[in-house]
Parts: C-alpha cells; sequence; structure tokens
C-alpha cells in the first residue's frame, strides 16, 4: 500500500509530517475527516460578503477558531473581504436628525446606528433609484 506524507494544518496532526496510507484519509482519534476543505475556504469569502457572517460565526460553524481560518484562507491564497467600517460625514436639517432620534429611540438604538441600517439597506437591495426618484 502506498503512503503519503500530510502537512496541513488540522490534518493528522496539526501541522506536523504523519504519514498515513492513501485509502486512509482520517485524521483523529474518533476518524473525522478535515473540517477545512479547499471547497470550505473557497466559499469563506462569500459567506463574509454575501451571507453577512463574521469570522466567529463561520467558525463557531465548523467547531474552529477564527484564527485558523484567518492562517488557511492565507496560506491558500484566499483574500478575505475586509469587515472594516467607513465613516461618512453628513449635513442634515436639525428636524431630519431629530426625526430620526424618535426612530431611533422606539427601536432602542441611536441615530447613528438607525442611519447606518437604512445605508446598509439602500446600498445592499439597490434601491437608490426607488428612494431618489431618478427615473
Amino acid at each position: 500500500m502506498q503512503t503519503m506524507s500530510l502537512t496541513e494544518p488540522n490534518a493528522c496532526g496539526k501541522g506536523r509530517s504523519r504519514m498515513v496510507s492513501k485509502p486512509q484519509r482520517r485524521c483523529g482519534v474518533r476518524g473525522r475527516r478535515r473540517k477545512y476543505t479547499r471547497e470550505f475556504l473557497l466559499s469563506v469569502p462569500d459567506l463574509i460578503m454575501k451571507d453577512g457572517l463574521s469570522l466567529e460565526q463561520i467558525a463557531e460553524i465548523v467547531h474552529g477558531k477564527p484564527s485558523t481560518i484567518i492562517e488557511l484562507c492565507y496560506k491558500h491564497k484566499i483574500a478575505l473581504p475586509s469587515r472594516r467600517k467607513h465613516r461618512i460625514f453628513a449635513r442634515l436639517r436639525f428636524s431630519t436628525v431629530r426625526r430620526m432620534q424618535i426612530e431611533a429611540s422606539a427601536r432602542g438604538i441611536n441615530y447613528n446606528e438607525l442611519a447606518e441600517k437604512i445605508l446598509e439597506i439602500v446600498a445592499q437591495d439597490q434601491m437608490y433609484r426607488a428612494i431618489l426618484d431618478d427615473d
């Protein structure tokens, strides 16, 4: 039977080389398979951008650590999108701010969070024309 060396993290020994037979590609004491497949790692950017999941949530799904996902994506040259927030400054009339404060208060958030949610939904659903009436 032919043997091969596995040196990938989370594959039989957490990065240490270990000889296993080709048909037997199971790892660990209980015969679990690797949870970080190439297909899974390629899906991580979409999970972040399209589904809005954080690395913590994704790691929880596969019972792993966010740092491991970051490390493996880096190793496989998979670019992870930045979840960094950008600041936008806008001049609003006092009456507009006041109405937003009242609505935000009713929802239990501050008006900056309300404005953030509104802008994210408009951008995500491409509602620019409907709101601005630019036909």
